[in-house]
């Protein structure tokens, strides 16, 4: 598998996440929550690293911010 498709898919992923999340902090934990799916795709912090400059990771990040965030009282 290619970096292009490696990176493709935690991007679809995450955008079926962003559909049914109720909020920023549901997607994050869905994605990259404890045992989610980010750490079992890139499970290396250097692979980490390389995704996170990518624009997939950067539409993730956009995909997340989107969301409404949760106010606690």
């Amino acid at each position: 598998m290619d970096t292009n498709d490696k990176y493709q898919e935690p991007l679809r992923i995450a955008q079926e996440f962003a559909k049914a999340a109720k909020s920023f902090r549901e997607m994050h934990n869905d994605f990259f929550g404890a045992g989610a799916i980010y750490g079992k795709m890139f499970p290396t912090q250097a692979e980490r690293e390389e995704f996170s400059k990518s624009p997939e990771y950067r539409e993730i990040l956009r995909l997340r911010a989107s969301l409404p965030r949760e106010r606690f009282l």
